[in-house]
């Protein structure tokens, strides 16, 4: 597997960033910071990192999502893993046997080829559902856990051109959920991520998207926002908030790659010279040792030919306790209020 991935996006720049195009008729899919969630009244913030994807159930259309024209392209006969992490807030609102579409692959037309829908009843509540279009039957289903972060995995192994032999494969949260098998399938060249094909009865509720990936191997979960050593390949707001970093480091060697920490709550306002803490570079300095205090939050930038960089939180700095990044969501929550 590659690193980085084949595809992988993180929103971090509060834009669409690694996909093609948008559609939101009515204006509720947005790129949201976690201050702005927090301010918003959200029940959650982004599993990792500052920026999410969000749709607003509120007001919504018929369909509102994210298009993919390439990163998850997959021929007759071939296959692709999927993961994305998916929070739904508590406020939902879905009637009996309402259902609507999270992500789908899809091939020409556009026809829906594989699809991980939330599904509703009053028997069973609220689910995740595997299979192959959002009309079908599948029962591989598993009960959803509102306002928490879940990782979806998804296996996706097309059909050989008419040998309907097509199938695919759910986990959440590391658990094996099952397999849809026998499909016929067209190859894939396009995937959409957002809120698609919603009923009448889904009128509330928001839907958090913090990360997703493509790629030939399994993810398996990935860490939480609490984990103290922080490999990093894409971009991204490492944590949020007073922190110390104990040490940062480049690990890729290719000529022009390069990896920058700034003391900021918020990349996309730019931040000036003076927020860069330290600059590591290929055929300069590429590593060093704190600590690193961070007043806003620590954002690391990373650029190059295939760049990949370590970063280490130090979790109790000279004593003062820890960095609000290792302590609970409730602590990050109200520092988010009140800065």
């Amino acid at each position: 597997m590659g690193f980085p991935y084949d595809f992988h996006e993180n929103w971090e720049s509060g834009t669409l960033g690694g996909f093609n195009s948008e559609t939101d008729a009515n204006g509720v899919l947005n790129f949201l910071s976690a201050k702005d969630m927090v301010r918003r009244g959200f029940k959650a913030i982004p599993q990792r990192g500052n920026f999410a994807c969000v749709v607003d159930l509120n007001g919504r259309d018929t369909n509102q999502y994210l298009q993919e024209d390439d990163g998850f392209d997959i021929d007759a006969n071939n296959a692709l893993y999927i993961g994305f992490s998916v929070c739904i807030t508590d406020d939902l609102v879905m009637a009996n046997t309402n259902r609507f579409t999270l992500f789908t692959l899809q091939s020409s037309g556009p026809v829906d080829e594989v699809v991980l829908d939330v599904k509703y009843t009053t028997a069973a509540g609220y689910q995740f559902v595997l299979d192959e279009t959002q009309a079908g039957s599948s029962t591989v289903a598993t009960n959803i856990e509102l306002n928490k972060h879940h990782f979806i995995e998804i296996y996706a192994d097309i059909d050989n051109a008419g040998a309907d032999d097509g199938n695919a494969t759910l986990w959440v949260d590391g658990n094996s959920i099952g397999s849809i098998t026998g499909l016929d399938q067209g190859a894939i060249v396009q995937a959409r991520l957002g809120a698609i094909g919603l009923d009448a009865g889904t009128t509330a509720g928001k839907i958090i998207f913090s990360e997703i990936f493509a790629d030939s191997e399994r993810f398996y979960p990935v860490p939480d926002r609490f984990e103290v050593s922080r490999v990093i390949a894409k971009s991204e707001h490492v944590f949020i908030g007073p922190g110390t970093v104990g040490s940062v480091a480049l690990l890729s060697t290719d000529a022009g790659d390069k990896l920058l920490v700034y003391d900021t709550d918020d990349y996309t306002n730019t931040p000036n010279a003076q927020d860069i803490k330290v600059e590591l570079a290929v055929g300069n300095l590429t590593s060093f040792s704190g600590p690193l205090a961070f007043r806003k939050g620590c954002y690391v930038a990373v650029s190059g030919t295939n760049p990949r960089g370590q970063l280490i939180i130090d979790p109790n700095p000279l004593n003062r306790g820890e960095p609000l990044i290792l302590q609970s969501e409730g602590v990050i929550r109200n520092w988010l209020m009140s800065n």
